[in-house]
């Protein structure tokens, strides 16, 4: 019983195993032909057809049952009774159809049918098929051009081509990456459909295969290992991508198969490719384009205006103005203006945009609300509302409402500047440099290969100073804080201060072995705010110094300063108690000069520096 039950159930899975498995198999096996003749060009396809005095309508039936496919054409074009003859085998459906119907008439495929036009009186066919000189077979994306019409046909995967023109065409042109060129003349202009067939040479330099979906490499690669962090600004995953989308699903095969621009004066156009330059839009330069949405050219050389944007793959001159957004991949030596985006290879000339413009070499001037970016700088002028950023290379200027970031730089302001080289000046709130030789002016000032000088100090008011000096030793920034420091500061409320300064240090002798000089004079101003007790700013009490200090080094980090100082002393208080108060305490007990709520006197310091 055991066994009978064990043999119904392998019979079982033996059953399942050949549904499962083998069925699929042989029901692909029977449907293959099948399969692989739908992908398979309708044209290109082979019938074999042996009528005799038959019915025009028959016969294109019987070629469309055996190709596996549907004619499409009006009935007033074709007299279906017509007796035709034809004995074909294995021939193309193109071949075929042609035979019957005769020379004047076009083919098109859309789907699964095979539509049938009938040529106008004026209209001219020409076709044929384009192949390798050296080893016969088809070559398929070739582009089929007249430089005259700019009427243009791109090679199937069989290497055939058609050509459908109204006017007269004298020269074909055949271009192909990795094959050399080949000029065609023409020489019937009848209306009667003309076949030529041309064979290519190819060529030893080998191109990139357009049908790979592999970026144009950049002459100039962003290497900013920090990234452009500011694109926050304006989302990198949305604009920035959506235009380099733009360029790729625009570009054809005829881009890269005709290696040199064909010229125009003027060019209109409602989409890229639907214009007056038709499929070879991306070989034309123009003098003038005028562009409903988005234009697309080779280049443009005096005027281009488009409706939402204009992409260019070549170089630009003159005035662009786009609506949203302007791509030049190559060279800019114009204006170049949109409401959002401007994007160049190389800015010889001015970006002006109303959010972003961005290249990757910049020579000219850009001009944003928002953010302006370069891949590498050769000196140029960056202003923006917010951001200014060259990763690599010299700037000029840059001017931003925010932030200013550069490699080498003469000229930064804005309310952060950084960079690794000031050959200028910087002046924000905040300044950042690797090396400085210039200026710096603001309120932190950070130098990294700089003066820098930490100093202790007493002077005459009985007054213990600290101060940090930061910059070059032309320009420098203090910042300094001080405290009263005689028997009755700390049992009362302590007199305190604290200020910026200006100074420069000139040196008076030659550097020593050990690599610093042992004299020099510092010329320093000073501004403190002081206070009694607690910070406050509702009074002016404020101490202005000057001190050309002469400065000895005892080491390479340790020298010893002194000076005759002249001070400035202006008090405005609440009341009279309060500013005999901060006199007695200020002013020193020698001889001092008051004018109005001015006192001035000389006085001295004595100040150890360390480096």
């Amino acid at each position: 019983m055991y066994q009978s039950q064990r043999f119904i159930h392998l019979q079982k899975e033996w059953a399942n195993f050949h549904l499962r498995k083998v069925c699929p198999l042989l029901f692909g096996l029977c449907f293959m032909p099948l399969f692989l003749l739908a992908q398979t060009t309708i044209l290109e396809r082979t019938v074999t057809i042996k009528m005799q005095n038959a019915a025009l309508g028959d016969v294109l039936k019987s070629i469309s049952q055996q190709a596996n496919f549907f004619f499409s054409y009006n009935s007033t074009i074709i007299d279906a009774n017509k007796k035709v003859t034809v004995f074909a085998e294995n021939q193309s459906v193109r071949g075929v159809t042609r035979t019957v119907l005769g020379d004047n008439y076009e083919l098109k495929e859309k789907g699964n049918y095979l539509i049938i036009r009938k040529l106008k009186a004026d209209e001219r066919l020409i076709g044929g098929y384009i192949s390798d000189k050296k080893t016969g077979e088809k070559i398929p994306n070739a582009t089929v051009y007249d430089k005259k019409s700019l009427k243009s046909a791109t090679t199937d995967k069989y290497g055939y081509y058609e050509i459908v023109s109204r006017e007269p065409i004298q020269e074909l042109s055949v271009a192909r990456y990795n094959y050399g060129d080949t000029l065609l003349q023409v020489r019937s202009q009848t209306a009667t459909p003309q076949y030529i067939d041309v064979s290519l040479l190819p060529m030893t330099i080998q191109e990139p295969d357009p049908t790979d979906d592999v970026p144009e490499k950049e002459s100039l690669k962003n290497d900013d290992k920090d990234g452009y962090t500011e694109r926050v600004l304006i989302s990198q995953a949305t604009l920035e991508r959506w235009v380099r989308q733009g360029i790729r699903t625009v570009e054809r095969v005829n881009d890269r198969n005709i290696k040199s621009n064909l010229e125009r004066t003027w060019h209109f156009s409602l989409l890229p490719y639907v214009g007056s330059n038709l499929g070879l839009s991306g070989n034309v330069v123009n003098n003038y384009s005028l562009n409903a949405t988005v234009g697309y050219s080779a280049g443009n050389r005096k005027i281009e205006v488009g409706g939402l944007g204009n992409i260019n793959r070549g170089d630009v001159s003159g005035l662009q103005i786009a609506g949203l957004l302007n791509v030049v991949k190559k060279d800019l030596r114009g204006l170049q203006i949109s409401s959002i985006v401007n994007k160049t290879g190389m800015n010889n000339g001015l970006q002006v945009a109303g959010i972003t413009n961005a290249t990757n070499l910049l020579r000219g001037g850009q001009a944003s609300i928002i953010n302006n970016y370069a891949t590498q700088g050769r000196g140029g002028i960056q202003v923006a509302g917010i951001v200014n950023k060259v990763a690599r290379g010299k700037t000029d200027v840059q001017i931003s409402g925010m932030t200013n970031s550069a490699d080498t730089v003469s000229v930064q302001m804005g309310l952060i500047n950084s960079a690794n080289k000031v050959r200028g000046f910087q002046i924000g709130f905040i300044n950042v440099s690797d090396t400085l030789s210039g200026v710096v002016l603001g309120f932190i000032n950070v130098v990294k290969k700089g003066y820098h000088v930490l100093e202790v100090s007493a002077n005459e008011g009985v007054f213990a100073n600290i101060a940090y000096k930061t910059g070059t030793r032309k320009f420098y920034t203090t910042y300094i804080a001080s405290i009263r420091v005689d028997s009755n500061a700390f049992s009362q409320q302590p007199i305190w201060g604290v200020g910026l300064g200006l100074g420069s240090s000139i040196p008076l002798s030659k550097v020593t072995r050990s690599g610093y000089k042992r004299i020099s004079l510092t010329l320093d101003a000073t501004a403190q705010h002081l206070s009694l007790g607690q910070f406050s700013t509702q009074f002016n009490n404020e101490l202005y110094r000057f001190a050309p200090a002469l400065n000895l080094q005892l080491s390479k980090k340790l020298g010893i300063a002194v000076a005759p100082t002249f001070n400035a002393y202006y008090a405005n208080l609440n009341n009279e108690q309060a500013t005999a108060t901060f006199r007695s305490k200020v002013l020193p007990t020698w001889e001092t000069t008051q004018k109005g709520k001015w006192t001035t006197w000389w006085g001295g310091y004595v100040a150890l520096r360390f480096f």
